[in-house]
């Protein structure tokens, strides 16, 4: 019967304990990277304007769809190499400078949106990619503890340089 106990116990409690440290997490994050290339603003925006073209250079994803728009804007729904598929509407999109994309589906554990920026520098594009996330359940807060907050952004970063026939490494 104490053993019954003790199972009991751990089966109840590590969750609630789970919850009450993430309810103690902010819900939301922002991580920013950037990179210098030596392709020129429309080059680089040609590809990251592209959504349904982005498959073929970012492994990440392996497919892209166009769906009905929202509210005149734009919605597409990407299918990732695990095979999860998010929405996201474009919600603001200025040629050659800025594009921003947000999860479309409120009932996810996690939203937010990656705002891509494009500035000339010195021959080439400084690019900025900056994700604005929240998580929103307690217990999924936790497991961000041991995840890389750029992990995503550096990974599309590294493709699209190395579409454009370049090569960046990023320390820490």
């Amino acid at each position: 019967m104490r053993w019954v106990l003790i199972v009991a116990g751990v089966v109840i409690g590590v969750p609630v304990l789970l919850a009450l440290a993430g309810m103690l997490l902010p819900r939301g994050h922002v991580a920013v990277r950037s990179v210098k290339l030596k392709a020129g603003p429309d080059a680089v925006w040609a590809l990251v304007s592209d959504l349904a073209g982005v498959p073929a250079w970012w492994p990440y994803l392996s497919k892209v769809e166009r769906l009905a728009d929202r509210n005149g804007r734009e919605v597409w729904k990407e299918t990732r190499a695990n095979r999860w598929s998010i929405p996201l509407e474009t919600m603001e999109s200025i040629p050659g400078r800025r594009l921003v994309r947000r999860i479309a589906d409120e009932d996810l554990a996690f939203g937010g949106e990656w705002v891509y920026e494009i500035e000339p520098s010195e021959g080439g594009s400084l690019v900025t990619v900056t994700e604005r996330g929240e998580v929103k359940k307690p217990v999924l807060r936790v497991f961000t503890l041991f995840g890389k907050k750029r992990a995503g952004i550096d990974s599309y970063l590294k493709a699209l340089a190395r579409r454009l026939g370049e090569e960046v490494h990023f320390g820490g």
